[in-house]
């Protein structure tokens, strides 16, 4: 019996593990140095393809159906009235609120865009873009999409 119940805590912690390793795990460490963060920042606004400050119009709703946000600014990159933006991991963003108001940094492109695994360091790439999302686009959430 007492086999039985160590081999089913076993499965069970098992499958806890695997159901975790699924979800975006993301974990930086907390002593990074203020220059640290300023160099991550710069590389990530020089890796993407596309910065903007935009809306979502259109929420993500699976792979054939991905977000459209409306560009009200590009920082960089190609100019376009609208970007749709799908999701390629469990850290992707997946925008499902209509009217959600967000700078995002995207990657890929030229018809389907995503988003990167780490954007945690919103301060800093305002720092490298030189300009406050708190002052010329400041976050605010949307409302769910009715279904």
């Amino acid at each position: 019996m007492r086999e039985l119940v160590l081999a089913v805590m076993v499965l069970v912690g098992g499958g806890a593990v695997v159901s975790q390793a699924q979800a975006c795990a993301v974990v930086m460490p907390a002593n990074r140095s203020e220059g640290v963060k300023m160099r991550e920042a710069r590389e990530r606004v020089e890796e993407a393809d596309v910065i903007i400050d935009g809306e979502v119009i259109v929420p993500f709703i699976d792979d054939d159906h991905p977000a459209v946000i409306r560009a009200e600014r590009v920082l960089k990159g190609t100019a376009l009235a609208a970007y749709k933006v799908g999701v390629v991991s469990s850290c992707s963003l997946e925008f499902r609120e209509v009217g959600e108001r967000v700078r995002v940094l995207l990657y890929g492109g030229p018809d389907v865009f995503q988003t990167s695994v780490d954007q945690s360091e919103a301060l800093y790439e305002d720092r490298v873009l030189k300009s406050d999302r708190r002052k010329v686009w400041p976050y605010r959430p949307g409302a769910p999409a009715s279904r």
